[in-house]
């Protein structure tokens, strides 16, 4: 007599278990989950504010860092229907960043750039420009509050 083939409904079992062990252990080897996945997920969920407005990025692929011999320097825009940003990202010799940034339409909004340290908060000037120093490397966030208008106004999580 032989075994039957096993069934979906059958318990775990030892084979079962094994095999888990080695898809873990290949996977583990190939595709590690990056160590700071647990910082970023926190991050994302930690807004202060869950009513924001969205900015949506012009190119998703500026939003994550590159490997590689990429000094960290980039420009970013975002907008909504409301307001658009623009910011210049440049990677500092101590390994920080300079962040410059514009909105259209100008004006003095209050702009914020979040980082896993906590937040930096400035106010754009008349034509809209603002700029943020000695930003860590990691993950940030820019939140604007637009002078008169309504709730905040929140970018996707970008890589440093």
């Amino acid at each position: 007599m032989t075994p039957a083939d096993p069934q979906p409904s059958d318990p775990i079992d030892e084979t079962d278990l094994a095999i888990l062990d080695g898809v873990r252990t290949l996977y583990s080897a190939v595709d590690p989950v990056p160590a700071d996945l647990l910082t970023c997920i926190g991050f994302a969920l930690s807004l202060e504010n869950m009513d924001a407005d969205s900015f949506r990025p012009d190119r998703a692929e500026d939003l994550v860092a590159t490997r590689g011999a990429d000094d960290g320097s980039r420009t970013i825009t975002f907008h909504n229907d409301h307001l658009t940003v623009l910011v210049s990202v440049a990677r500092q010799p101590d390994s920080t960043f300079t962040i410059d940034g514009w909105l259209t339409p100008p004006g003095t909004h209050s702009v914020q750039v979040r980082t896993t340290d906590g937040p930096t908060r400035t106010v754009a000037d008349e034509q809209g420009r603002f700029v943020f120093t000695d930003i860590p490397a990691g993950v940030v966030q820019f939140v604007v509050r637009p002078v008169g208008a309504g709730g905040p106004i929140v970018t996707p999580a970008v890589v440093l």
